[in-house]
């Protein structure tokens, strides 16, 4: 009969049927697996002995297989360890799953000692739980409820104790063990917070002792960098300084302030940060926005074509030799300094200054006399529009060729207009 009934013989089936045929196959060969595991030797993976399967226990979980002797003896040495429950897991090097309650049975053929572990079990499973406390008296089990209050009792013993300090129950709203805990973590709070400043502080301290010592390197290095460019940029300039072409100037006293003036105007204007414009060359300073500018002189739109900042003097200009506050008098004094490279009139009403050395060449190709022999008034030239008119005769020359000029057709043919 049983043969005949075997469903895994039908043709046929009905649809409701599915699970139940799906269920006894895996189990048919579960079963099957079973047997042909305890009628073969095994291996224990313990001790290493080789010892019919029969003998043998097969955990579910995980199919790892020991010998009986050896898994009784690891799971009482982890009782007596205090783990239980999910903690007692397979003996298997990295293996995690847990032994099940009825394998641990098996294991264990002792019912007191499984008695203890499934008191165990539960106790560590009731601890967990947020409402359920021990009675104090016996020992038992509580449930308590959320309210506010901290009334416990015991359905065992009917002993009404506090849930907090688990002491015979009192009425005052806050519970004395509770209250002096609060206090006792208030006290810590503070003086973790006042350590914690401390720490911040020497933090603070420490980082701003590093900074500063790094910050000090920084401009020390900075400092070696700067003075080993600005010497080179002397000993570049000094050799420019010789193979030029001499020349020299004649400076009235009288009109020496006014003429180093004009002069330092001219290299603060070259110093800001601006740009000449492309169609008419005036200057135009840029002090924010974006790279799209428009001349309001002429109406031309061009895009600024550098990014550059306002440039620092240069050893070869009047600004390098000038103080903030006293411009004109630092200048003289250098001037003063030079006074071997320069020659005195016989009238002592002027002075003769030569470009040999930096001072002095930032005056002399700065200027150039009126071609006018009536006037010889010397004019600055700002920016660099070479069309110079004369401020006293309204001489109109090229400071290119410092020849007189009569139009812009000079500029068309001989000399370009900026330079």
């Amino acid at each position: 009969e049983e043969q005949i009934n075997d469903p895994r013989a039908l043709n046929g089936y009905l649809p409701e049927n599915i699970d139940q045929i799906y269920q006894y196959l895996i189990n048919y060969n579960t079963e099957h697996e079973e047997k042909q595991f305890e009628n073969h030797f095994q291996t224990c993976l313990i001790c290493s002995d080789i010892i019919r399967g029969s003998d043998c226990i097969r955990l579910h979980r995980c199919r790892h297989f020991y010998c009986r002797s050896c898994l009784n003896t690891y799971v009482q040495m982890a009782l007596n360890n205090g783990r239980f429950g999910e903690k007692l897991l397979c003996p298997q090097n990295q293996c995690q799953k847990a032994l099940l309650p009825n394998e641990i049975k098996q294991i264990i053929q002792d019912d007191q000692l499984y008695q203890r572990y499934e008191r165990l079990t539960l106790q560590h499973a009731l601890e967990l739980m947020n409402d359920i406390i021990w009675c104090p008296r016996c020992q038992t089990p509580v449930l308590i409820g959320n309210g506010e209050d901290n009334l416990a009792i015991c359905d065992q013993c009917h002993y009404t104790f506090c849930k907090k300090c688990r002491e015979i129950f009192h009425f005052q709203t806050i519970c004395p063990k509770d209250y002096l805990i609060k206090q006792l973590r208030l006290q810590q709070e503070k003086q973790f917070e006042r350590i914690r400043k401390q720490q911040e502080g020497e933090r603070e301290r420490i980082q701003k002792e590093k900074n500063r010592k790094r910050l000090t390197k920084e401009q020390e290095r900075a400092q070696t960098e700067r003075d080993r460019i600005e010497k080179q940029q002397k000993n570049a300039a000094e050799r420019e300084l010789l193979k030029q072409r001499y020349r020299e100037v004649t400076i009235d006293l009288t009109e020496e302030d006014n003429l180093l003036e004009n002069i330092l105007n001219a290299e603060r204007m070259e110093a800001l940060n601006t740009q000449s414009c492309p169609n008419c060359h005036v200057k135009i300073e840029k002090n924010g926005g974006c790279s799209h500018m428009h001349c309001s002189r002429c109406d031309y739109n061009f895009t600024w074509s550098t990014s550059e900042g306002p440039q620092d003097p240069k050893i070869t200009s009047l600004l390098y030799h000038s103080s903030t506050a006293q411009s004109i008098e630092s200048i003289r004094e250098e001037l003063n300094k030079k006074l071997d490279t320069a020659k005195i009139s016989e009238d002592d009403e002027k002075v003769v200054i030569n470009n040999r050395s930096f001072i002095g060449s930032a005056i002399v190709k700065r200027v150039k006399p009126c071609p006018n022999s009536s006037c010889q008034k010397l004019n600055v030239k700002m920016g660099d529009d070479n069309l110079i008119i004369c401020n006293d005769c309204l001489e109109q020359y090229c400071f290119s060729c410092a020849k007189p000029i009569n139009g812009l057709q000079h500029f068309q043919k001989k000399c370009d207009r900026y330079t």
